[in-house]
């Protein structure tokens, strides 16, 4: 009577358990958060086809290093979305004037101008305004976009067109904005070059169409100051300004922080920075800081989580 060996069995290693146990940890994540693939991947920083070559076991890589690194991209997100987050937008006093200049502009398709200090939610309120209108463009200075010639390529990105002389995206931008009833928003408009403000000017007056010029007070003084002279016939142009008040509201603060369920105490500390020469801006970053704070202790925001804040930003 014979007998027949039994064959071995294959128990899989740790590495290999590992590795699984990622693949399963993905398919999960995938499923409750209702991520795509291609956004899991995107996250991670892998292509969409080594996640899937990875999910699918045919990747031929090294697949240990990819589930380690599968893990620590998924357990940064888990933790970033579980952070504190900035208050959705409000409509605060400061906002309702950039709403006032940007619906003017875009309604009689003139020039506004809006400047402030920094921190008081102008950019905030133009992209709110700009979301909320399908028609309107967000052109975001910064001093590599000072020159006219760059300025152009990034109104010639946003519609669509191709890149040529100065003059050339010139007459192309003019011609595909002309009779479109569009508004244009220049965001830190106080990096422009004279240059640059001055060929836009022409492209309003050619094309009628709405513009809004945003930035700090250097702006407006820049307009207005010594060399005013050079944007004389830009100033003509602007059909509505205003000037946003550097002192932010209780009723502000309130607004802004209306749904964090804060303390009368908490919102009062709040409101002292914003005040403080911070802003919106600067009192957003330090209830950022604050709820951080009380969230690791395992405590509701207070006070203390609010001068503990200040004294580190302030540090």
């Amino acid at each position: 009577m014979s007998t027949a060996l039994a064959e071995p069995m294959n128990h899989p290693t740790e590495e290999e358990q590992y590795i699984e146990q990622t693949r399963e940890r993905v398919r999960n994540y995938l499923s409750q958060s209702g991520m795509s693939q291609t956004e899991a991947a995107r996250l991670i920083g892998f292509s969409t086809t080594r996640l899937s070559q990875f999910l699918s076991g045919k990747y031929a890589g090294d697949m240990l290093e990819t589930a380690k690194a599968i893990n620590y991209g998924l357990d940064k997100h888990i933790e970033q979305q579980a952070a504190p987050k900035e208050p959705e937008f409000a409509l605060t006093t400061a906002a309702r004037q950039v709403f006032e200049v940007c619906e003017y502009a875009h309604r009689v398709q003139t020039i506004g101008l809006i400047h402030g200090d920094a921190g008081l939610g102008k950019t905030m309120a133009l992209r709110e305004y700009t979301g909320s209108h399908r028609d309107v463009v967000m052109i975001s200075v910064n001093p590599t976009l000072s020159s006219a010639k760059a300025v152009l390529e990034e109104i010639s990105d946003v519609l669509g067109l191709k890149y040529g002389s100065a003059r050339r995206m010139a007459k192309e931008i003019t011609a595909a904005l002309r009779g479109s009833g569009r508004l244009v928003i220049f965001d830190e408009g106080q990096h422009l070059s004279p240059k640059a403000i001055n060929t836009l000017r022409a492209i309003h007056d050619a094309a009628r169409v709405g513009m809004v010029f945003c930035g700090n007070d250097e702006l407006y003084y820049k307009l207005r100051g010594r060399t005013q002279s050079e944007y004389a016939q830009f100033f003509s142009r602007v059909g509505i300004r205003r000037q946003l008040n550097p002192v932010v509201a209780q009723e502000d603060i309130q607004t802004v922080f209306s749904r964090s369920g804060l303390g009368k105490e908490v919102l009062e500390q709040l409101f002292q920075v914003a005040n403080d020469g911070k802003g919106i801006r600067g009192c957003v970053k330090t209830y950022l800081l604050a709820a951080s704070l009380a969230q690791a202790r395992g405590e509701l925001i207070n006070g203390a989580h609010i001068q503990q804040a200040r004294r580190f930003l302030q540090a």
